[in-house]
């Protein structure tokens, strides 16, 4: 019959050797390994800056490192071992690969914090510190996907994955690959975070320019690409934030998102409890709130950023003439349809403490484009 040549297949579909898919890990591990030694001297450059008070993050930066460094030379050990099982294998290099995540989500809020004080100047040293919190960001996601092929396949996380179809922006085949991956090696709730981090963190930079000068940002998203390209990058960060949980076989368990909004938060206890009950169903409006995808403040806020950044993106289209005009229609349909969505949420839900009026005013400016 021949042999399969499956040279032309994508990597997660290759029946990889056991000893490649172990030799990748290693060299994963090992990787992980040398960038904690870097990380020890940026953590050590970040203190000169300012005092230990001021830099809670940075001293759980530190703690972290101490675990990355004692569990780092464990995995290494664990994957050479001829009589330990690829299970036994696979869980101490996710355990490693998460507290890695969780490192440099504290060591990159801290400089974040900075970035935001200066409120995204366009001086050199933030625009430095911005795009190193990108680069380090998007270093979790590569690190994900180059893992996510040596793991043990799961034909249920794969199956899901080719049934997601985007919300707000259309999710291609390499955006699938990567949120099954990043949400297999680092789990639900640092999946999210993740996703949240790298969107939010591209809206903020476009929002504090819009609220300081509407015309200076239209100008400049029209004529920067740098600007332009970060509108479309956290629109596609936030959009992956509502697929992760897709591949959660239990809704909420152990979620870590942040809940301390009264609506929200009653939800979600609300939610946890009747479905730990299996004789008691969920009332209407969790129901909807769930089957919306919305488990937390943070799928709140996410649609409110994505109708504020298509509003923008609308007018920079506007801007552009009339080679821009298929663009500009599209943009606004989609922040209008986005502003109706999160109105859609207050009519079905009661949320205290929360108000559609900033959203239903930007679909009316963006209504009233021409």
């Amino acid at each position: 019959f021949g042999r399969l040549d499956s040279s032309n297949l994508p990597l997660r579909l290759r029946i990889l050797p056991y000893h490649i898919r172990m030799a990748a890990l290693t060299a994963a591990v090992e990787s992980v390994n040398s960038g904690a030694v870097r990380m020890k001297e940026r953590i050590m450059a970040r203190f000169k800056r300012g005092g230990k008070e001021k830099r809670p993050e940075l001293m759980k930066s530190i703690k972290l490192l101490g675990e990355v460094q004692k569990i780092g030379p464990v995995a290494v050990e664990k994957l050479a071992e001829a009589d330990a099982s690829a299970e036994d294998k696979e869980a101490v290099c996710l355990h490693l690969f998460q507290l890695w995540c969780q490192l440099l989500f504290d060591f990159t809020f801290d400089v974040e914090n900075e970035v935001v004080e200066k409120s995204f100047q366009s001086e050199e040293g933030v625009a430095d510190n911005f795009s190193s919190i990108v680069k380090d960001l998007e270093s979790l996601v590569e690190l994900a996907l180059s893992v996510y092929s040596q793991l043990s396949m799961n034909e249920k996380l794969e199956k899901k994955k080719d049934e997601l179809t985007g919300r707000f922006v259309d999710l291609s085949g390499e955006d699938k690959d990567e949120v099954v991956a990043v949400t297999r090696v680092y789990g639900i709730d640092f999946g999210e975070c993740l996703y949240w981090r790298l969107g939010a963190l591209h809206y903020m930079r476009i929002a504090t320019m819009w609220r300081k000068s509407k015309e200076d940002t239209i100008r400049t998203i029209a004529s920067d690409k740098t600007y332009s390209d970060s509108v479309a990058e956290s629109l596609k960060q936030l959009e992956k934030i509502y697929h992760v949980r897709d591949f959660d076989t239990v809704v909420l368990e152990n979620s870590s998102q942040d809940t301390k909004d009264a609506g929200v938060a009653e939800l979600l206890n609300r939610l946890k409890s009747e479905t730990e009950n299996e004789k008691k169903k969920p009332d209407k409006q969790t129901k909807f709130l769930v089957d919306q995808k919305i488990y937390s403040s943070t799928h709140l806020l996410g649609i409110a950023y994505v109708t504020e950044l298509f509003t923008i993106q609308s007018f920079a289209y506007a801007h552009g003439g009339e080679e821009q005009e298929e663009q500009k229609k599209r943009s606004k349909g989609k922040a209008i349809a986005a502003a109706d969505f999160y109105s859609s949420i207050f009519k079905n839900a009661d949320l205290p403490g929360w108000d559609a009026a900033p959203v239903l005013a930007l679909k009316r400016e963006v209504q009233k484009l021409q």
